[in-house]
């Protein structure tokens, strides 16, 4: 890998030739190189992002795994995507060529993080998958043989093994207690429709006067709150089926119209609870030793109002639409352990379907 000096700056440059993704012959220079070394390891690693066969890097890999999940996905979950494997993954896999990493290699990789015990079942589970996705991606577009990681099977589990959530008195315990803070009034309103209506803390960040009609009782969720490349901004729902229309009852219809009531002379498409995100939080936390009660996370909130739709009985097909979920799976695999004797429920309306006719006499044994 030949250098150069530029004379004038005394500084090092590399000029080399690569083939790109149309097939091209290029030529590429950079400059400006204190170090001999540093120019070598910039075109090493450029030509090793370049190559089109199995010999790249699982780094190398990575980044352009990322150039096609940004294009392809949501900016908020491409960036946790590439949190997640340049923390966990890059580290263990970075330096080795992707037709090295054999089953064997991902296994032990999977022995090691389990036995540090450091993680927790679920984020093994999405470790397991973001490697299996990357090698996914080797297979499609670069001709890798198979995938090592779905080779070795999944870790950890999907399920939390449980959620956290308030229940209805714990939830009054709170805004009784938030009442006697000095908190704006807004926050109690937002609570309040975050546990009756269960919608995200990002769909409630967006809402805006248009999206509520307080003669249906309805809010409509058809925006987030979300990270864009520009910092936080108003983006899509975060699933198709999260576009939805929520009913609330009465009470919190009431503390909207009050919240809007104290907007400067609101428009259509002034948002009901501005600058409240930053606070959301921090009030919980707050509110929650206020009262006495467990601490939550303002997402458990979401929790909260499924558990109580839940206990209230009603069907999970029902609850999947009112959150906007994907599918009814994602609901059932979250909340299924808070249907507590259902297997019971069960066994006794089968039985109730059994009829009392007696069973037939046994039947003799047949001699030898």
């Amino acid at each position: 890998m030949p250098t150069y000096k530029n004379p004038k700056t005394k500084k090092y440059y590399c000029k080399f030739y690569y083939v790109d993704w149309q097939g091209q012959r290029r030529q590429h220079k950079k400059e400006g190189f204190v170090l001999q070394r540093d120019a070598q390891q910039y075109e090493r690693a450029f030509l090793e992002k370049e190559a089109k066969d199995c010999t790249i890097t699982f780094a190398a890999l990575v980044e352009h795994y990322y150039k096609y999940s940004e294009a392809h996905q949501r900016h908020s979950t491409y960036e946790s995507k590439k949190s997640i494997i340049d923390k966990h993954l890059v580290p263990a896999f970075g330096p080795m060529p992707i037709n090295k990493i054999t089953t064997l290699t991902v296994e032990r990789w999977q022995e090691e993080v389990i036995t540090k015990k450091e993680l927790a079942p679920t984020t093994l589970h999405q470790l397991q998958g973001k490697l299996s996705a990357v090698f996914n991606f080797a297979v499609k577009y670069y001709g890798l043989a198979f995938n090592p990681a779905r080779r070795a099977g999944n870790i950890g589990t999907m399920r939390r093994e449980k959620v956290t959530f308030w229940t209805v008195d714990e939830f009054n315990k709170a805004m009784k207690a938030l009442q006697g803070m000095k908190i704006d009034a807004k926050y109690f309103a937002a609570y309040n429709l975050l546990f009756y209506s269960g919608i995200r803390h990002g769909e409630l960040a967006a809402l805006t006067v248009a999206d509520f009609n307080a003669e249906a009782g309805t809010v409509r969720i058809n925006k987030t709150r979300a990270r864009t490349p520009a910092g936080f901004g108003i983006t899509p729902p975060k699933t198709k089926k999260s576009n939805r229309i929520v009913t609330l009852p009465a009470a919190v219809v009431k503390m909207l119209q009050d919240q809007i009531g104290r907007l400067y002379e609101p428009q259509p498409g002034d948002t009901i609870f501005p600058h409240i995100t930053y606070g959301l939080s921090d009030y919980l936390h707050k509110i929650a030793a206020a009262a006495g009660v467990k601490d939550i996370r303002v997402h458990d909130l979401r929790h909260s109002h499924a558990s109580m739709l839940i206990n209230l009985g009603f069907p999970p097909l029902l609850i999947c639409e009112r959150l906007g979920h994907e599918d009814i799976t994602t609901t059932l695999r979250t909340y299924s352990h808070l249907y507590p004797g259902k297997e019971n429920e069960v066994a006794s309306s089968l039985q109730t379907l059994i009829t009392t006719t007696p069973a037939p006499a046994a039947t003799p044994k047949d001699k030898k």
